[in-house]
C-alpha cells in the first residue's frame, strides 16, 4: 500500500491536527492497555511455507479474538494459511473476564462512561464486558503497532470473510496521506456494494461475488468519507488502521461499542455525546474506504459460515472456555 498526497486542503489541516496530538495528553489508557500486553496474550504467528508465491506485498495483521471461539478460530486460521500471511498477531489479551477482574480505577481508565448517541438509545452508563472486550482489543492492536512502529497494518475481527486476492487489493488501495484508517470491509454483506450503498443496495449472491473475487481482484478505487454518501457508522470487521490513525485510537479510552468509537459519523443534528472524564466520542477524521468491499462478516445472513454472531459477547463456543485456561504452548498449537 502506497500513500496517495492529501486530498484537500481539509486532508492536510487533519493531517497537521495529527502531528499536534502528544501521546503524554491522553492520560493513562495507553499505559494501561500496555500493561496488559504479553507474549501470552499477543502471539505473533508466520503461515508463509516454501510452497507459498506471493502475488503482492503484504502488510501485518492482528486478530482480535477469544479462545473459546473455536469454529471462528478454525476458519481464521484456514484463510490466514491460504493467503500465506507472513506477520499475525493473534490479540488475545483483554478477554471479558480480564475486563471483568479490572479494579475500578483500571476499568474507569478504559472504559469512563457510554456515550450518549443514537447507537445508545437507553443512555446505559457502561456497555457490557463482552463489547467492551473487544473494543479493547481493537485498541491494543494500535498500543502493539505503535510499539512495533508499524506505518500500517490489517486489523481483523475474528469472523472476518477474506478473498483469496486480499494481498493485490490491499496493495492496489493508495489512500492519501493524510489517512487515518482505510476501509476494506464493514458489517454487512452486499455483494457489489460500497461504503455509498451500505444500507440501501443489494447485489448478487454471495458465492457469484466471492467467485469473481477469487478470479482476479475488482479494479480498486479509495473514496474519502463524508457524512452524506455514507452511513453513520461502518463495520470493524476489517479495516487498515495507519499511522495517524493508531497515534489516535491508541491514546482515547473506550465511549462505544468498537465500530461507533472508531466509524461514528452523522449528517443529522445529534445532542452532543456526554463528556466523560473529560473525553467526548470525536467525530473521525481522513477517513477513507474501498469504493467496493472486500472483505465480509461470516455471520452476516448471506454468508452463513458459522452463523455464531455475538459470541464475543455470549461465549456459546468451545463450552466457555477462557484464555487462561491454556498454557503457553498450547495456546500456540491452537492457533498455528
Amino acid at each position: 500500500m502506497v500513500l496517495s498526497p492529501p486530498a484537500s486542503r481539509h486532508g492536510r489541516h487533519a493531517a497537521l491536527l495529527l502531528l499536534l496530538l502528544p501521546p503524554s495528553s491522553r492520560g493513562c489508557f495507553h499505559a494501561t492497555i500496555k500493561r496488559h500486553l504479553d507474549s501470552s496474550c499477543v502471539v505473533r504467528v508466520n503461515y508463509s511455507r516454501p510452497s507459498c508465491v506471493s502475488s503482492a506485498p503484504q502488510m501485518p495483521v492482528y486478530v482480535l479474538h477469544a479462545l473459546y471461539l473455536d469454529e471462528r478460530r478454525a476458519f481464521m486460521r484456514s484463510q490466514l494459511r491460504s493467503l500465506c500471511a507472513e506477520d499475525v498477531s493473534w490479540m488475545l489479551c483483554l478477554d471479558r473476564p480480564v475486563v471483568a477482574s479490572l479494579d475500578a480505577a483500571a476499568f474507569r481508565c478504559l472504559h469512563p462512561c457510554f456515550a450518549h448517541n443514537r447507537y445508545n438509545p437507553a443512555h446505559e452508563p457502561h456497555i457490557s464486558n463482552g463489547t467492551l472486550s473487544l473494543a479493547l482489543k481493537h485498541k491494543a492492536a494500535y498500543v502493539d503497532m505503535e510499539l512495533r512502529n508499524l506505518p500500517a497494518a490489517l486489523v481483523l475481527e475474528d469472523d472476518a470473510v477474506l478473498p483469496p486476492t486480499l494481498w493485490p487489493i490491499l496493495a492496489a488501495a493508495a489512500p492519501p496521506a493524510d489517512a487515518t484508517i482505510l476501509f476494506v470491509g464493514s458489517y454487512s454483506l452486499w455483494p457489489g456494494g460500497s461504503l455509498r450503498a451500505q444500507a440501501q443496495r443489494q447485489g448478487a449472491p454471495a458465492t457469484a461475488y466471492r467467485q469473481s473475487l477469487a478470479s482476479r481482484p475488482p479494479v480498486v478505487h479509495v473514496l474519502r468519507r463524508n457524512a452524506s454518501d455514507w452511513p453513520p457508522i461502518l463495520g470493524a470487521v476489517a479495516y487498515v488502521v495507519l499511522r495517524r490513525g493508531a497515534r489516535i485510537y491508541a491514546h482515547t479510552p473506550v465511549l462505544s461499542q468498537a465500530d461507533v468509537g472508531i466509524s461514528y459519523l452523522d449528517a443529522a443534528p445529534q445532542p452532543q455525546p456526554e463528556a466523560c472524564g473529560g473525553h467526548r466520542l470525536d467525530r473521525p477524521v481522513a477517513q477513507y474506504g474501498l469504493a467496493t468491499w472486500a472483505v465480509f462478516p461470516q455471520n452476516d445472513h448471506y454468508w452463513n459460515v458459522s452463523n455464531r454472531a455475538g459470541t464475543h459477547q455470549r461465549g456459546v463456543e468451545g463450552h466457555g472456555k477462557a484464555r487462561h485456561a491454556h498454557g503457553g504452548q498450547e495456546v500456540r498449537k491452537l492457533l498455528e
